[in-house]
């Protein structure tokens, strides 16, 4: 089997500004008016994303599929991008530009896998821009989570790129996306390159927060109302879902019960990542129907401001 392993990294910027040792002068400019507790939070954040980070570049795969939720996304299918290459940066609020990422992209694979899906019924589509052979452009959703990626394995990168439908939310478990993580485990097995599996994800978007820089607040027009209940009782049921089972196997059916959990407090709680979460089980299941087993470690878990990030990784044993 070809596969590595899977890893969550979170999308906000946000973490940039912990980086004590950071080349760009905007954040040591932020730091230098920052309340310490919140940058030491921010710290902690970004060192563990680092961790995690770093952990899957010791794999040293060749080949990454990132399922992002704010890529380009399409109302009730799977976008599979078919560019040949991708470039973006972390630019939100007007800050964090500075923080670039650029990839190969897997044309070939990605053609495979939208033809798979397809084969099994499942709704896909290959999203091309500009003809296909210029950069396909990537905002914070997918260059965050490559830049700390290729902090570690360089720039010279292959990536698949997914972006999840934007169906409505529904509180319940839905076939097709454990299905689309099935998939990805079938389509995996038969490739010939070292594979690991990327989620873009944060957490819940209603925590209440003490901070006032609107840098660090929800975006003008947002709408989002705190509900620290929700938002706990979210947070904590993923991490209990990337935990779950004896001490160093994930267990899937135990897991499942926390992956319940937090889709039905979802609605609520407004979380990006949870379509991403839903898929990835589906994928890691399936392997673990075929005997794989995978040590789980969450390497950072927090909500500095309103939303919360974690940093996980699924190694394959």
């Amino acid at each position: 089997m070809v596969l590595l392993g899977a890893v969550i990294l979170p999308h906000g910027a946000m973490p940039y500004d912990g980086d004590l040792n950071s080349p760009s002068q905007a954040v040591r400019d932020r730091q230098a008016t920052m309340d310490p507790a919140f940058k030491d939070t921010l710290t902690q954040l970004f060192n563990g994303i680092c961790q995690a980070a770093s952990t899957i570049a010791e794999l040293q795969a060749d080949l990454y599929i990132m399922h992002t939720p704010h890529g380009i996304c399409l109302t009730d299918s799977y976008g599979i991008y078919g560019n040949t290459s991708a470039e973006g940066n972390g630019l939100w609020l007007g800050e964090w530009s500075e923080f670039t990422a650029s990839s190969t992209l897997a044309q070939d694979r990605a053609k495979q896998f939208r033809e798979l899906l397809n084969a099994s019924s499942l709704s896909a589509q290959t999203i091309t821009c500009y003809g296909g052979s210029e950069d396909v452009k990537m905002r914070w959703g997918e260059a965050i989570p490559m830049w700390y990626i290729q902090k570690y394995v360089g720039t010279e990168t292959t990536f698949m790129l997914m972006s999840q439908d934007t169906m409505p939310r529904t509180g319940v478990i839905d076939d097709f996306r454990l299905d689309v993580g099935k998939t990805l485990a079938e389509f995996v097995e038969g490739l010939s390159e070292k594979v690991v599996v990327v989620i873009s994800a944060d957490l819940s978007h209603v925590h209440p927060t003490d901070v006032t820089d609107p840098l660090y607040l929800p975006a003008p027009g947002s709408g989002l109302v705190p509900n620290k209940e929700a938002a706990d009782a979210y947070d904590a049921a993923v991490a209990e879902w990337i935990l779950a089972g004896a001490p160093d196997i994930w267990d899937p059916v135990a897991a499942m019960p926390y992956l319940v959990d937090a889709v039905g407090l979802e609605p609520t709680a407004l979380s990006c990542g949870m379509k991403g979460f839903v898929m990835l089980h589906g994928f890691l299941a399936d392997y673990v129907d075929r005997g794989a087993t995978f040590k789980p470690q969450l390497w950072a878990r927090s909500a500095p401001t309103y939303y919360g990030m974690l940093a996980a990784t699924f190694i394959k044993n």
